[in-house]
Parts: structure tokens; C-alpha cells; sequence
């Protein structure tokens, strides 16, 4: 395969994955009433079939094992509560979804530095929808209609991603920004601190830098903002405490000079929401402390696989507890494959992460995001999102960090 005919295939698929993630997620084919196939999957699944018809990819041996293993502890708590509410598809949804990540890209493809581009055409595509966010927030002046904010409602039945979402959410009066694509505020919040990630650490294009921080801050969600903090504020090297020094200081002026503005008071009254049960934040971090107590007071089997997979929103519905939706992969991991299961996942994902070429402090956000960010266990779109911008691309060696790059070659369209 020609040097030329490799790079257009990188830049095609990887625009692809992006583009189902930030732009499509509405969009899905309705296998049953709660759950629908969306673009993100099949943009994984397409581009990984490429990848390995060209030869680009490889499986990685540890990523393998461990998959394996947590597939055996799978089904190990699958067979011991068979006559509860076990859910094979679950099962089946989570091989499906994480088999992708034992694949990685060859050091023939990796001479081209794809994961260069990746970073950069990720926070392009996030650009444009912090662009869209705050067109879709200054509208509403404009156009008093709930349906500004949910465009989901014109899309055929055949072409609707199942589920409930909370499309338009009401602050001050007015409704939070989720950029007209994305599910929720939340969706867009967290898309858009990769992106301020990639840009602040990598990039460094200012102008960029501000326009996704005004969309964040349109958003009025923190899991963008928590998940820029865990990327930025812990410890990664030498430049690392500088750069967090300098992201304060640029959070305080953006508070300052925008705070009474934009409203974004709002951000720290919802600190209240850690100690207010049926809240987001107590649902997201709190109350799964208090719900694991019923999951693992029962015997050391249970505690050791789980209850099986796809048994923790039927024990949400049974206790009546003021979890609400918001089911934390940490949570969702130890409760249906129990402390082994927890365990053999989360060193399934850090070696995927780990072994790529991304910053530091990008790995890190994307880890806490799937880990503690509410549902992202089996969310097909997350997993693309961690695909595309990480798992795919190990770290080079030496002689491959110093051959030459055709996409970072100095192009006009991937410049600005």
C-alpha cells in the first residue's frame, strides 16, 4: 500500500470515529426499546476492518490476556446467578464494545505519526460544536422554542438513538447549551474538556483554547470541568506544575471577567449537590457508596464475581435508592463482576491507555471520565472517543520518532 493511499485511509477513519462521537450520537438503529446501534460502533468496527485488511493492525498480547480474563470472570458471575436477573446481552454488549481495544496500529502505520492527527482533528471537530453551542444559546433569545435544544424530536423513529436523555434543562431562566448534537449539557461539557485538554497541553492554539471555554462554560455542566481538573492538576512531570499554575490563572480570569456575565455562580452552587440526595452530583458520587452496601453484604462469592452482568439497574429498581440513573463504572463493575471483575477491568483500560503515545495528562482524564463520570461502562460513544484519540496508538520507539511524518507535514487545512 502506497505511502499516499495510507494516509488518506488515516485521515478517513479517524475522521469518521470523531465525527460519529460528537456529531451523530442522536442518531441510532433501535434494536429494542433501550437500546439502539449507533455510528460510533460501527465507525470502530469499519475502521478497525480497514486497519486489519491493510495490514496497519496488531493484536497487543497483554491487552489480550486481560480482556480474556475479565470475559472469564464474565461469565464465571454470569453461570453463578443464572436464576436472578443476570442479562446476557449486557454480557455480550460489553465483549462487543471493548474488543476493538486489544488491537493496535502497526509500527509501519505508526511511522506516519496518525496519532498527531488524531489529537488534532478530534479538537477541530470539538471546536465546531463549542461553535454551535454558543450560537445554539444566543438563539433561544431569538427562538423561544424547547425544541431548539432537542433536535432528536425531528428525527424518524427508524433513525433515533434509543433512550431517555435530558436534551434541554432550564438555568436562570434560560437552557443550558448541549451544541444541538449532543445528548445532554453533560455530552458536550465532557467532549469539549478533551478537546480543552489536547489544546491547552499539545496544541496551544489560543484562539481555539477560547472558544472551546466559552462552550464549556455555556454548558453550565462540571464534568468537563472535573475532567480538565484530573488531567491538569495531578502531577505528570516537570512542565506539569507549571501548566496547572497556569490553567488556575486562566480559570480565575475567565471567572472573573465572565462570571456575572455568563451566570457561571451556578457552577459552584451546585457544590451543594454532593450532600443532596436525588441530585446529579450525589448520584454520581455519593450514593454508590451507599448502594455497594447491598451488593456486598451478602457472602464473599458475590463479593468476589458480582451478582452477574446487567443486575445493577434491577437492584437500583428493587432497593429504591436515590442512585437514579447515574451509574458509575466503578460502581457498575464491583456490584455485576464483582471486586475481581473491578480489578481485572481497570488494569484492562490502563493498559490500553497507557500503551499509547497521547499525553499524559490526556490518559489520565480519559481514565476518570470512564471510571467516576456516570454510565460509561458500555457507552459505545466514550469507547470510540478512548479508540480513537489513545488505544490505537502505542508509543513509538526511538527510530520512530525520528522518521518523517507525512501528516504532520505543514498543510493549510490542518494549520489553522
Amino acid at each position: 500500500m502506497s505511502r499516499r493511499h495510507q494516509t488518506s485511509a488515516v485521515v478517513g477513519f479517524v475522521t469518521f470515529i470523531f465525527v460519529s462521537v460528537i456529531y451523530l450520537p442522536l442518531v441510532g438503529v433501535p434494536l429494542t426499546q433501550d437500546f439502539s446501534v449507533g455510528f460510533s460502533l460501527a465507525a470502530v468496527y469499519i475502521s478497525l476492518l480497514l486497519l486489519m485488511r491493510r495490514g496497519s493492525a496488531a493484536v497487543d498480547r497483554m491487552s489480550l490476556l486481560l480482556l480474556a480474563a475479565w470475559v472469564l470472570i464474565g461469565l464465571v458471575s454470569y453461570l453463578s446467578n443464572i436464576n436472578s436477573y443476570v442479562s446476557l446481552p449486557s454480557f455480550f454488549l460489553l465483549l462487543v464494545t471493548y474488543f476493538p481495544f486489544i488491537f493496535s496500529a502497526t509500527p509501519s502505520l505508526l511511522r506516519e505519526r496518525p496519532q498527531q492527527f488524531a489529537m488534532r482533528r478530534y479538537s477541530d471537530l470539538a471546536s465546531g460544536l463549542a461553535i454551535l453551542a454558543v450560537g445554539q444559546f444566543c438563539l433561544q433569545f431569538v427562538i423561544h422554542d424547547r425544541s431548539l435544544f432537542d433536535i432528536s424530536s425531528f428525527l424518524p423513529a427508524e433513525l433515533k438513538a434509543a433512550g431517555l436523555w435530558n436534551h434541554a434543562i432550564p438555568v436562570n431562566g434560560l437552557y443550558k447549551a448541549n451544541g444541538f448534537f449532543q445528548k445532554e449539557p453533560s455530552g458536550l461539557s465532557v467532549i469539549l474538556g478533551i478537546a480543552f485538554i489536547i489544546e491547552f497541553v499539545h496544541l496551544r492554539r489560543y484562539g481555539r483554547i477560547a472558544v472551546i471555554t466559552l462552550g464549556l462554560a455555556l454548558s453550565y455542566s462540571g464534568s468537563g470541568l472535573i475532567l480538565i481538573a484530573m488531567g491538569l492538576l495531578i502531577p505528570t512531570g516537570a512542565g506539569s506544575v507549571r501548566r496547572a499554575f497556569y490553567f488556575v490563572l486562566c480559570a480565575l480570569a475567565a471567572w472573573l471577567l465572565l462570571g456575572n456575565v455568563l451566570g457561571l455562580g451556578n457552577f459552584s452552587a451546585r457544590i451543594s449537590e454532593f450532600w443532596t440526595p436525588n441530585t446529579s452530583g450525589y448520584a454520581r458520587f455519593v450514593a454508590p457508596f451507599d448502594f455497594l452496601r447491598y451488593g456486598l453484604d451478602t457472602d464473599w462469592w458475590r463479593a468476589l464475581v458480582g451478582h452477574g452482568p446487567g443486575t445493577i439497574q434491577p437492584a437500583i429498581d428493587r432497593y429504591r435508592t436515590t442512585f437514579a440513573i447515574h451509574d458509575p463504572t466503578w460502581a457498575k463493575l464491583i456490584f455485576e463482576y464483582g471486586i475481581g471483575g473491578f480489578v481485572v477491568a481497570l488494569a484492562f483500560v490502563i493498559q490500553f491507555l497507557f500503551r499509547g503515545s497521547v499525553p499524559t495528562e490526556l490518559k489520565i482524564a480519559l481514565l476518570y471520565s470512564w471510571l467516576a463520570a456516570g454510565g460509561l461502562l458500555l457507552s459505545a460513544d466514550f469507547a470510540a472517543i478512548m479508540f480513537g484519540l489513545a488505544a490505537l496508538w502505542p508509543a513509538c520507539g526511538a527510530r520512530m520518532k525520528s522518521a518523517s511524518s507525512a501528516l504532520m507535514a505543514p498543510s493549510p487545512g490542518w494549520q489553522r
